[in-house]
């Protein structure tokens, strides 16, 4: 017994050693980039039940300097409607621009750089139904589409949103998440086959939180690889909360993770720096410092 004690209290020192060292301590929003915001918030609040941040109705463009620099969008105006996600630290953001040149972002499920987000609704059968009737396009099961070709899987519950994102490699996206930004890789989590012939998948957490992040492989299948623009409408942005982006930056782009905001700059939002970054599967990924106080893991304003 006392040397099963003692591996416990090991496992639970390295676990939170671990957790001291990452340099990300939360999650913040999934963003997409969309064509039209108002069919957008139809889908997600209209259909899928989903409560929306802020005040209801319908959202206005304005110009942004911190968004212009962010999304490397100089000269355009934008607009953003926040949704929460039921059980989830992670929040559903949608932001459309407008005097931007852009072009349409659809992957299928099984290139590289796509998304399913997860999202559990009171009853699966009336959401789908309610879609249909919509005409919202439903691939199989669970699983539908939004009007900018996002996948959303629905499950029945208050909990279980999960973020799940094709790559080309596990081992490579495992190696940078794991071993640059701290994803705790689930034991036993690394699978073959769960997502069909030819699959492999592996299921990780952010730091600080118990948000699942899953990342799958499609080996048998044909992938094709499109380099989307940070503000085409299909691209997504996982925001994570960090430690110190001015830490945590040049490890990085060392990595083979390029800037994309503007200038290849961070962007202030008073004391605090922001940037996004296009991963080696071309999906984005936002990293914001944590307040000065104790961490606020809610969904960031833009």
């Amino acid at each position: 017994m006392r040397q099963f004690l003692t591996r416990v209290i090991s496992c639970l020192a390295c676990t939170a050693a671990a957790f001291a060292q990452s340099p990300v301590v939360g999650v913040g929003t999934f963003i997409h980039v969309v064509a039209n915001l108002d069919k957008t918030m139809q889908f997600y609040g209209d259909g899928l039940g989903l409560e929306l941040n802020g005040a209801p109705g319908p959202r206005t463009f304005s110009a942004n300097a911190v968004v212009e620099n962010l999304y490397d969008a100089k000269g355009s105006q934008s607009r953003v409607a926040v949704f929460k996600i039921p059980g989830s630290p992670l929040g559903a953001e949608f932001a459309e621009f407008k005097d931007a040149v852009q072009k349409p972002f659809r992957p299928r499920i099984q290139d590289p750089g796509a998304s399913l987000l997860t999202i559990p609704v009171r009853d699966v059968g009336s959401v789908m139904a309610k879609l249909k009737e919509d005409g919202a396009p439903a691939t199989k099961g669970a699983v539908v589409t939004d009007p900018d070709g996002f996948f959303v899987h629905l499950v029945e519950g208050t909990s279980g949103a999960k973020l799940s994102l094709t790559v080309d490699s596990t081992d490579r996206t495992l190696g940078l998440f794991r071993d640059l930004l701290g994803f705790q890789i689930a034991k036993g989590s690394i699978q073959d086959g769960r997502r069909g012939a030819g699959s492999r998948s592996s299921t990780t957490k952010v730091p600080g939180t118990e948000f699942d992040v899953e990342f799958v492989e499609y080996r048998s299948r044909d992938r094709k690889v499109v380099i989307p623009g940070i503000h085409d409408p299909g691209a997504g942005v996982l925001r994570l909360i960090v430690r110190s982006v001015d830490s945590l930056l040049p490890t990085l782009k060392a990595a083979g993770f390029p800037v994309v905001s503007a200038g290849g700059e961070t962007v202030s939002i008073g004391a605090r720096h922001v940037v996004i970054l296009r991963d080696p599967d071309n999906f984005f990924v936002q990293i914001f410092d944590q307040p000065n106080s104790a961490p606020n893991l809610t969904p960031a304003p833009k």
